[in-house]
């Protein structure tokens, strides 16, 4: 038997099966008014009944009873779209959750889809990454594939019906901007039908303010930022999506020197382009190569001292934005025509061409890299010890 693209199906015979309980697991609570316990790095693998396509993508799931998940769906995403497919054919769609993966196989799960576009199979984009294939078996209770070397997974089937998030108040778990989500009033829910897991098998989670969920986030959409500006002919050199944005909205560029005053104009529309083309990014900060884009020292230096507000500053007033961000509303702001619109800006960081030898980062000293530092003399008069 093979996968859908050719490759050898197997079987590993090194999982352990559980009885299907959530409450069994050590699943964490965030935070006191949480809806519950959440799976906030759980990987959803399903194919689409229609197409045939596979895809893995990391979804919020809350455990509301012991074999019974909700689970919150982006809208318009792949997902989404195999669950509806399912549904018109008059069946609940198939699905393994996992929890513990190599980074790659996560790494490919959170790329956008203007980098894995529909119908692109995020497994391979995964063994691309990591530079081997991804292993899949097959699940026990249900017609499903599952990711071998996953330290659980859970099969499922994921229902037609809907129920709330939290049935008991207003909050969900915290989002990835830092902020306490809101509980959706009804979602779909997955039933659980079996788990399996690992010898020893860690799960493997996320808080949703967390370094690594915003690099979970960032890794995609600095590709997709940097692939865009190269397809442009921008002399961009490197992009960092700044975890304070969540990954996601606070982009860094990092531009080539400027070879001349052209280039002024050209690193301002590049950047408002990507304010224009990416809705998540709200903040572009733009800085010389001579600048450490990973910094927050260098970021903060750059910012005081390579920009003035009144020349340096572009705003795009009243974009599309990301409702998630509380002062992207018109409760926030009078200026904004609808909830999840935004102001955006540009803070150009990068020196003007005309007054590059003005800005210049001395170069400390080094040892000669053949000759050791001299040796450290003895006052004279003082014997040795």
């Amino acid at each position: 038997m093979t996968n859908r693209d050719g490759t050898p199906w197997t079987h590993s015979s090194s999982r352990t099966e559980l009885a299907p309980d959530l409450t069994a697991l050590p699943v964490p609570v965030l935070t006191d008014t949480d809806a519950g316990p959440y799976l906030t790095l759980g990987a959803v693998l399903a194919t689409d009944p229609e197409t045939g396509v596979r895809n893995l993508s990391i979804h919020r799931l809350c455990v509301q009873g012991p074999d019974l998940l909700s689970i919150w769906m982006v809208p318009g995403r792949d997902l989404e779209a195999a669950h509806q497919a399912a549904q018109r054919l008059g069946r609940p769609l198939t699905v393994a959750i996992h929890l513990g993966l190599a980074p790659a196989v996560l790494l490919s799960s959170c790329c956008p889809a203007s980098l894995v576009p529909r119908g692109v199979d995020e497994l391979a984009v995964a063994g691309a990454l990591g530079g081997t294939p991804v292993e899949l078996t097959s699940c026990r209770t249900v017609d499903a594939e599952c990711i071998a070397h996953a330290e659980y997974v859970l099969e499922g089937e994921l229902l037609p019906g809907l129920a709330p998030e939290n049935p008991q108040g207003p909050a969900a778990t915290p989002e990835f901007l830092g902020y306490q989500g809101r509980a959706h009033p009804a979602l779909p829910t997955v039933r659980i039908t079996g788990i399996t897991a690992r010898e020893g098998a860690i799960l493997q989670t996320v808080s949703g303010p967390g370094h690594e969920q915003s690099v979970l986030l960032g890794f995609g959409m600095e590709a997709a930022v940097l692939s865009r500006l190269r397809r442009q002919g921008a002399p961009v050199t490197a992009v960092h999506c700044h975890t304070a944005g969540g990954g996601q909205l606070m982009v860094v560029i990092q531009w080539q020197a400027k070879r001349s005053a052209a280039d002024d104009e050209a690193v301002r529309k590049a950047a408002e382009s990507v304010l224009e083309e990416f809705r998540m990014a709200k903040l572009v900060v733009s800085v010389d190569e001579d600048v450490d884009l990973e910094s927050d020292a260098d970021l903060w230096w750059a910012m005081t001292t390579r920009l003035q507000a009144d020349r340096d500053v572009s705003v795009l007033p009243d974009r599309e934005g990301f409702p998630l961000d509380p002062t992207q509303s018109t409760a926030y702001s009078d200026a904004l025509s609808a909830d999840g619109r935004t102001a955006k800006a540009h803070f150009d960081c990068t020196v003007p061409h005309a007054h590059l030898a003005r800005f210049h980062r001395p170069r400390f000293t080094e040892p000669e890299p053949d000759r050791p530092p001299p040796a450290p003399q003895r006052p004279a008069g003082r014997p040795p010890r």
